[in-house]
């Protein structure tokens, strides 16, 4: 596992020199250059007090074409579904369980939770916007917060031993989330803001990988039919790596860029998931390839 925390780490690192893709006003600034081989200056644009581009500001502004709201639409769809995951880790647990695994999980989901709320918090100067790019996203931020606080709560009484602090952990990882993401939003620091999402999410996940049993291969029924879990999850982080990059195809949506970061940085890990979750099968496979090793009698 400690190849897959550095590996992270070059990943978030790679992740923060991202830059800006390009937006709207971009090419405003490009028109405003000066034009040397003409040896005169194009018009410089009127700056605009609520640049959509602004890596300080939440643009809550309505989608600028039909594509980028399918976008925004379906990044939020896909965060919902994301939740089936972690509640059938949460229906299979066993009480007072303590393994290393379960351990890891139950603070996967105090971490996230907490992320979860520092994002209802940095859109939350879109609430009382529904035409705005990032109001699903905002709701979605709420949902979270909903889904993941009853999971936790319920993962906490059903592993709870002597002597446990966990409770305390829980309340001092969401109640400082909830306090720093207020206090931030108040003297207007949405850029703060933004990066404690991304961290909080970033380390949310670094504890979901080491949770997670990739060789997992216990089935669940659905309409009649067997279905391996591990076909689910893979096709769960696959189309969680796409909607990571799908920014990419609508630039022009220049919803913030810690938000951006974070879907790449998240892309990239649902990514490498989909391959742990079909490491098992492809192995099989190119086996087949190898063909029989050969054994001699000693």
């Amino acid at each position: 596992m400690a190849l897959w925390r550095v590996m992270f780490l070059l990943v978030v690192l790679l992740a923060v020199k991202v830059q800006f893709v390009s937006c709207p006003s971009d090419k405003s600034l490009k028109a405003s250059t000066p034009a040397f081989h003409l040896g005169v200056s194009a018009p410089i644009p009127q700056s605009h007090g609520n640049d959509i581009c602004n890596s300080s500001i939440v643009s809550c502004g309505p989608a600028e074409s039909s594509g980028a709201k399918t976008v925004v639409n379906f990044n939020a769809a896909v965060s919902f579904f994301f939740f089936i995951v972690p509640l059938i880790r949460v229906l299979r647990l066993e009480y007072n369980s303590r393994t290393k695994s379960d351990t890891q999980f139950w603070w996967y989901l105090c971490f996230v939770c907490g992320g979860y709320i520092a994002w209802a918090f940095y859109f939350s100067d879109c609430y009382s916007f529904p035409q705005a790019a990032v109001f699903p996203i905002y709701m979605m931020s709420i949902l979270g917060v909903i889904v993941h606080l009853i999971l936790l709560v319920t993962a906490t009484c059903l592993t709870l031993g002597v002597q446990d602090k966990r409770p305390y952990a829980m309340a001092i990882v969401i109640g400082s989330s909830l306090i720093l993401a207020a206090v931030l939003l108040w003297v207007r620091k949405l850029k703060l803001i933004g990066w404690l999402c991304f961290s909080l999410t970033a380390l949310s996940h670094c504890f979901r990988l080491g949770a997670t049993n990739y060789q997992d291969d216990f089935t669940f029924w659905l309409f009649d039919a067997s279905i391996p879990i591990w076909l689910v999850n893979a096709l769960i982080s696959a189309v969680g790596a796409i909607s990571g990059f799908l920014w990419l195809r609508h630039p022009q949506l220049c919803i913030s860029f810690e938000y951006k970061v974070t879907s790449y940085v998240i892309g990239v890990v649902r990514g490498i998931e989909a391959y742990l979750w079909c490491s098992g099968g492809i192995a099989s496979g190119l086996s087949k390839i190898e063909g029989e090793t050969n054994t001699t009698d000693v």
